[in-house]
């Protein structure tokens, strides 16, 4: 490259950057704003301003240490203002993606019902909706495997990928039921709408059609389907936040629905709404037969000896996606298991293939009509090349513990981030739930050696690094990446700091690693959309970045040049617009200073995840941390709380030392954030919990032999389960001898009772009509 290209390239970025960046300040959008009484745009000037006040007057101060030759003093305040200048450079990246978010969600159009429901007319694109399982507890993969099954989508298949055994047989054998006991609780209703479609076929091609009586049948039709989803409902198990809000959100709605649509159909038959045409009857039979005919099975591809045993849910979901669209019999020899491809004719089991992927998480569950609208967002014109649109969880609403309503107020302003980082097309998979389109996945599929196997990759073998890594290669072979922006999807967050700190450790171990492959992607294209580029690289390693800032700003003590008044109103502003946001999100004030006392108990954690990740690209190694998605107490993260401790100390001890050292601003600065942090390990740990879950942790990991021991951790078990291969079943069941199925209770299973009874007895009603939310 020429120096004068390489100055055209490097003045050429700024330009168009600052010109991208001025269309979000705009006369038009001030106008609006102030309509809308959203000062975004006005937080982010202040910021901008605060930044450049604060970056030019230390700069005599670095001149002045340069000509006396005060190198320590020089190195300290050139950190320090690196520090605010990337502070505020995070800052404005958030402020972006938030006035972003905030325009997507108002310029999009929910698609109307009579587009969703030209799908049932005709053939519809094969899904499969896969659900990569570690383990876990029992009403959570109920949840999870349920709004998966009941999506009101004609052509679907439900595949629970198990990753490893966690359990015992007895486990395994009881999660293995649970698909076969959701299996069978569907086939009731099913077998009686396939057959009413399979009569209406035979009555349209005998003659003249009787409107009337298929209407009377269709409202008779629609009050059964109700009924059915009432009965779910009754016999949910659970009855938490969680579980009410799966009732609410799944099953009563969808029971409210069919209410409704016997009601439209009863006032066609009464004559009070224009008589119904054939096709329209007939696509009403196709969606009602469609409801409950869904095939769930499962899949343990660490069961066959030439399937790659390579940990993590990425692995998981390649391990599968490779067997699509084709046949296998398996072989047994050397006491191990062999799935070798066969023909159509003498095959252990077929794999049908899917247009696409629908990822959900084992721990969420999304809403009846997701992935109707997921598939047709896909297909509008202008997606030909949209590889993943993804639906990042939600908290479920309405929990009574603070923890969890706290996790969940973070987890509200990260999708609302990611969210905006897709309408600028810098949108990332960050392994959450999703649309996958399978040719993007054959255009990014690589060959690599494990074992001396051949193994196909469609997702990089990491979770935490993993997401960007796929984006990545979906970037270079012009895929794009992209956020559906209605709420679709919801999960729990954890009422335990150690299953939280588990899951951050999940989400920022490995940040780091894709920073260089990002880097020079963009230095050799991205500098044509230099703010796409910016917001990627924001994406990446904000909140590793933002942690390490933290930690150097409240260690060193700043000398009084490095404050102003712009600072302290943009520290101020940015404050009060994120407590606005969680306000008009449903939570109360407080929850934004508790946010934020969390965010500051999280640090330790995001910072072994940067420490980790450092670690990763200097040995160039992808390790994966296993982790399952078990109940609330999972292994005690004794370095964090350790650090966190020790955080927390000498954060007091700086303040003191700047207090008495006439370094008033800071030495409050530190104090302000050291009290956060006293109430973050008070509340949401607990003095005395933390040193018991210390002193238990640190006396079994020494009985073990070490301090590296691991604490197993609760979960669940799972084997592979073909339950509509008869053969194939009975197969497995020979080769494994298991024990009979325990006689548990079946809560989804459908008993012939008196549903006007079971109605008087719930606790719920359900009737059709739309229940506010706090969301």
């Amino acid at each position: 490259m020429t120096t004068g290209v390489f100055k055209e390239r490097w003045l050429r970025a700024p330009i168009q950057a600052l010109r991208q960046g001025m269309q979000l300040v705009r006369l038009s959008d001030i106008r609006a704003a102030l309509h809308a009484r959203d000062l975004g745009w006005v937080v982010m000037g202040m910021v901008l301003l605060a930044a450049v006040i604060t970056a030019f007057n230390p700069a005599s101060l670095l001149l002045t240490h340069l000509h006396a030759h005060r190198w320590a003093e020089l190195a300290r305040d050139s950190l320090l203002l690196l520090v605010i200048v990337w502070l505020a450079f995070n800052t404005l990246m958030h402020l972006t993606a938030r006035t972003a978010a905030q325009k997507k969600q108002a310029g999009h159009v929910p698609v109307n019902d009579h587009a969703l429901a030209a799908y049932f007319a005709g053939p519809a694109p094969a899904v499969t909706i896969l659900i990569p399982c570690q383990g876990g507890d029992e009403s959570m993969l109920a949840r999870a495997l349920m709004s998966a099954a009941l999506q009101t989508y004609p052509q679907r298949r439900v595949v629970l990928l198990i990753d490893d055994s966690l359990g015992g047989d007895a486990q395994s054998q009881a999660v293995r039921a649970l698909t076969r006991r959701i299996q069978q609780s569907l086939q009731a209703p099913a077998d009686k709408f396939n057959k009413a479609l399979t009569e209406f076929r035979a009555r349209q091609a005998a003659g003249p059609m009787d409107a009337i009586m298929e209407q009377r049948l269709l409202t008779e039709f629609n009050l059964d389907a109700a009924e059915y989803y009432r009965s779910y409902a009754q016999r949910h198990p659970g009855d938490d936040h969680v579980d009410s809000h799966f009732v609410e959100k799944v099953l009563e709605r969808q029971c409210n629905e069919h209410l409704t649509r016997a009601q439209v159909w009863q006032a066609r038959l009464a004559g009070t709404r224009a008589a119904p045409g054939a096709e329209l009857i007939a696509m009403e039979y196709r969606r009602l037969a469609a409801l409950f005919s869904v095939e769930i099975t499962s899949f343990e591809r660490t069961r066959y000896a030439n399937l790659s045993h390579a940990p993590g849910r990425a692995m998981n979901l390649n391990g599968y996606i490779g067997l699509t669209g084709k046949s296998f019999h398996e072989r047994l020899e050397g006491g191990q298991r062999y799935l070798e491809e066969g023909d159509s004719f003498s095959t252990y089991f077929n794999v049908p293939d899917a247009d696409f992927f629908m990822v959900l998480d084992a721990d969420s569950y999304i809403a009846p009509d997701s992935l109707l609208k997921l598939v047709h967002f896909m297909q509008q014109p202008g997606r030909e090349k949209t590889a993943i649109t993804q639906i990042p969880g939600h908290p479920a609403p309405n929990t009574g513990l603070m923890l969890q309503r706290v996790a969940g107020a973070l987890m509200d302003l990260r999708s609302s981030v990611l969210l905006g980082y897709a309408r600028h097309d810098a949108a990332s998979w960050v392994d959450e739930s999703g649309l996958i389109r399978k040719s993007a996945l054959q255009a990014i599929a690589c060959t690599q050696l494990e074992r001396g196997l051949s193994v196909t990759r469609y997702f990089s073998g990491s979770r935490a690094c993993g997401g960007a890594a796929t984006s990545m290669r979906l970037l270079r072979h012009a895929w794009r990446v992209t956020s559906h922006p209605e709420r679709l999807a919801w999960t729990s967050a954890p009422a335990d700091m150690n299953a939280l700190a588990a899951r951050y450790r999940r989400w920022h171990d490995g940040g780091l690693v894709t920073l260089p492959g990002l880097l020079g992607y963009w230095w050799r294209q991205g500098w044509r959309q230099p703010l796409a580029g910016l917001l990627r690289i924001h994406q990446q390693i904000s909140t590793q970045g933002t942690n390490l800032a933290l930690l150097v700003f409240f260690s060193l003590s700043l000398p009084g040049a490095f404050y102003n008044a712009w600072l302290g109103a943009a520290v101020l502003g940015y404050a009060l617009l994120l407590a606005r946001d969680l306000k008009h999100a449903g939570y109360p004030w407080s929850d934004s200073l508790r946010a934020y006392a969390l965010k500051l108990l999280l640090l330790p954690v995001n910072l072994g995840g940067a420490l980790v990740s450092l670690h990763r690209v200097w040995t160039r190694t992808a390790s994966v941390r296993h982790a399952a998605y078990a109940g609330d107490r999972v292994d005690t993260c004794l370095p964090y709380y350790l650090a966190a401790y020790g955080f927390l100390i000498y954060w007091f001890v700086m303040a003191a030392i700047d207090l008495t050292g006439g370094l008033w601003v800071h030495g409050l600065v530190v104090a302000l954030n050291a009290a956060l942090l006293l109430y973050a390990v008070a509340g949401y740990i607990g003095f005395r919990d933390s040193i018991e879950d210390l002193h238990a942790v640190l006396r079994h990991r020494l009985r073990q032999g070490g301090l590296r021991e691991r604490i197993p951790s609760s979960g669940i078990g799972l084997e592979a389960d073909f339950a509509h291969d008869r053969a194939a079943l009975e197969a497995v069941e020979r080769f494994d001898a298991p024990a009979q199925d325990s006689p548990a209770i079946d809560p989804y299973v459908h008993h012939a009772t008196n549903l006007q009874q079971d109605a008087a007895r719930s606790r719920r009603v359900l009737v059709p009509q739309s229940k506010p939310s706090r969301h």
